[in-house]
Order: structure tokens, then C-alpha cells, then sequence
């Protein structure tokens, strides 16, 4: 009888121990999964910050902000892949000045992210400025939607002595603390180059992007040209912003007036003549590409723009070779499919928190660099495995 109970306590503790195992096994699985979780984020965190140049703009040490200090980041858009990100790398630079100053609950220094509803709303983004700069920031940073707007509110930011940082996109304001960005006119340089390399036999390229008054695009428009100029066999055949699409209208309906264009379908045309209000901005699109049909190419500034040319290019039937800029799902998408040969990619981590410290410098009178470079990636199907360039999308 002992023996037999002995061997039932037996069968009883191993049972015990293989349960016991299996939890501590399953928790310590939990726990690897949770530290390969943080450990890949930590990963993509040290990416973006190894691309800030100067190297001094990647880190928190030496700024003794005083307690509850207010910063405010200002984009151009509220939420999308790209602002997400800025407004990521801005909150990284709170954490870690917190961190590094030991400040806990209400003597944390606050960083808060803005932006317009709508990308580019201008006027939305001016009055979230006079809000910004009415709580009295220590310093504002912003990615200026119009290279011609907010001079009033930034004199009123000089007079409050409110340091400005501008990010992503200046203006000629000379009193802008600091430029955090990318280096655009190099980057669309590398593009033209990359443009001529997937056209060894030459061709004519089409350039075309968002908004005409983002200072990012004009400096983008500027380096293709630039480059491109060195490339004989690779003319600018013409150079597009989608907001300025109207411009575009007279030229279409006086060729659909002589005949030399075939009048789309769903554009009216009466004794006065075609009414430019029945003709579309997709309507523009097609007949750009129409009216280009030697052009072997097509540079895309901006990802905002990228949706806009490839409907067009399916509607007209056109073949280019694209390559665009940004992260979004539609750009990796096209990419994989070829569609899209390659894209530059930014930084938008890295111009977040570089602009929070650039403002804490900038409060501090530690001074700042003029220009801040937050780096930037070509990203090709071939490469778009690659760890190094995983590391670095958005």
C-alpha cells in the first residue's frame, strides 16, 4: 500500500514539475518575444538617429531644461506615414530628456505634435501656429507648408523670444533658429542620376509633385534639374505641380479647339465654346502625358503626388520609368510590382527628434547649426529586403 501511494505521489510531483516547466517555459517565451519586440524597435530607433548629421542632433545629453518646459512640433499634415513618424521622433526626444534629467509626473517636459487635417492647408496650419506660440512654448518647431507664410507670426515668436526650429520645409525667415531636413537638393541629384542609369538609351523625363509652395519640392525641383542638366540625352520635358493643374486648361482647350486634341468624354462643348468648369484635374493628368509621348521617364517629388501620376499612367496606357519619393503602402506596393523603380526615402523620426533638440539648444543659447541633415535612403526592389534598408521604413 506505501508503495503504491508513493508511486501515485510520484506521478503527482512529476506532473507538478512538467505544468510548472511548461508555464515557466511559456512565460519566458513571452518574455524573449517581448525583449526581440523592444530590441527590433531599439534597432530601427539607432537607424534613424545614426543618420542625423551632425551627430550632436541625435541625442539628449547636456540639455538641462527646466522642469514642465513646453515644446511645440508643428507639421504640415496631422496623421499619414510620414508625420506619424515625425511626431514619433519628436516624443523620443521627450522621453529621453526626461530620462536623462529624471524628471517624473508633473515636472516632465512636454512635447506636443499639431498639424492640419488636410496635408498642405495653409491657412489651417497658420492658425495653429498663432495658437501654439499664444501658450507660450519654450520653442516651436514647424514644417512651413508655404515658403511665403507665417512671417507675422514668427516676428510675434521673436518678440516673445520663441526660438523657431523649421523642419521638413523652411523659408527664407531669417530669423529660423535651425533647418532640420533633408538634404532635398541632393537627394533629387541622386535621383537624376539613378533616372539616367535606367535610361542608358536617353529620353526625355516628366517631373511632377504636390504643392508649388512647399519650399522641400522647389529645392527637390531644383537638384533634378540641376543633375539632369548634366545628362544630354536626359531633358525635362516639364515640370507639374498638381495645385497649379488649372494652369493647364487653356493650353488643352485651345488644342481641343483646333482638333490637335481629342475632346475627353464628359467635357462640354457649346456654341461658346469647350467650358473649362467640364474638364477634370484627372482630365489635366491624361492629357500631360498625352501630350508627351517621347517621355521615357517620370520623376514624383513627394509621395502625395504618387497616386495621381500612376492612375493617369493606367488611364493613358503610358509606360515611364518612376521614381519616387517617401514611404507609403501604394509606394512599396508599386515597387515589389516594379511599377516603381525606386524611391528616396527620409528620415521622419530622425527630422522629429532632431527638431525637439534643435528647439532645446535653441532655448538654452547653446546655438545651432544652420542646417541639420536627417539623411536619406535609396530603396530599390532589389534592396527593399535588405536589413539595413528595413530598418530605416516607416
Amino acid at each position: 500500500m506505501k508503495k503504491r501511494m508513493a508511486g501515485v505521489l510520484a506521478v503527482l510531483l512529476g506532473m507538478s514539475l512538467l505544468l510548472c516547466s511548461c508555464r515557466i517555459q511559456e512565460d519566458m517565451a513571452s518574455d524573449n518575444g517581448q525583449k526581440t519586440k523592444v530590441s527590433s524597435e531599439e534597432i530601427k530607433r539607432q537607424a534613424w538617429l545614426q543618420m542625423i548629421q551632425p551627430a550632436a542632433y541625435s541625442n539628449a545629453e547636456g540639455l538641462n531644461l527646466e522642469k514642465g518646459a513646453y515644446i511645440s512640433v508643428i507639421g504640415k499634415g496631422e496623421s499619414g506615414p510620414f508625420w506619424n513618424t515625425v511626431e514619433k521622433g519628436a516624443e523620443a526626444a521627450k522621453e529621453d530628456l526626461n530620462r536623462i534629467l529624471g524628471y517624473t509626473g508633473k515636472e516632465k517636459i512636454k512635447v506636443t505634435y499639431s498639424g492640419s487635417g488636410t496635408e498642405n492647408n495653409v491657412e489651417e496650419q497658420i492658425n495653429i501656429l498663432d495658437e501654439e506660440i499664444a501658450r507660450y512654448p519654450i520653442a516651436v518647431g514647424i514644417a512651413i507648408a508655404d515658403v511665403k507664410a507665417g512671417t507675422v507670426q514668427f516676428d510675434m515668436a521673436a518678440e516673445n523670444d520663441i526660438p523657431i526650429i523649421a523642419f521638413d520645409s523652411g523659408n527664407s525667415y531669417e530669423g529660423l533658429m535651425s533647418m532640420v531636413a533633408t538634404d532635398n537638393e541632393g537627394a533629387a541629384g541622386e535621383a537624376a542620376a539613378h533616372m539616367a542609369e535606367e535610361l542608358p538609351e536617353g529620353g526625355s523625363v516628366l517631373v511632377f509633385a504636390s504643392d508649388f509652395r512647399a519650399e522641400s519640392l522647389l529645392l527637390r525641383e531644383k537638384g533634378f534639374q540641376t543633375a539632369a542638366a548634366e545628362y544630354p540625352n536626359l531633358p525635362v520635358a516639364g515640370v507639374y505641380y498638381l495645385n497649379r493643374l488649372e494652369e493647364q486648361k487653356e493650353g488643352m482647350i485651345q488644342e481641343i479647339e483646333n482638333g490637335t486634341y481629342e475632346k475627353p468624354e464628359g467635357v462640354e462643348k457649346t456654341e461658346e465654346g469647350v467650358q473649362p468648369d467640364s474638364i477634370s484635374q484627372e482630365m489635366i493628368m491624361d492629357y500631360l502625358l498625352k501630350k508627351n509621348p517621347e517621355a521615357k521617364g517620370c520623376f514624383i517629388m513627394d509621395g502625395s503626388a504618387v497616386p495621381a501620376v500612376l492612375e493617369a499612367m493606367e488611364r493613358t496606357d503610358t509606360d515611364l520609368s518612376v521614381i519616387g519619393f517617401d514611404v507609403t503602402k501604394r509606394n512599396l506596393q508599386e515597387l515589389e510590382a516594379g511599377k516603381i523603380k525606386g524611391l528616396i526615402v527620409q528620415n521622419p523620426f530622425g527630422m522629429g527628434y532632431a527638431t525637439v533638440i534643435a528647439a532645446a539648444r535653441a532655448y538654452l543659447g547653446l546655438g545651432n547649426e544652420a542646417e541639420v541633415n536627417t539623411g536619406y535612403t535609396w530603396v530599390t526592389k532589389k534592396n527593399l529586403k535588405e536589413k539595413s534598408v528595413q530598418q530605416i521604413l516607416y
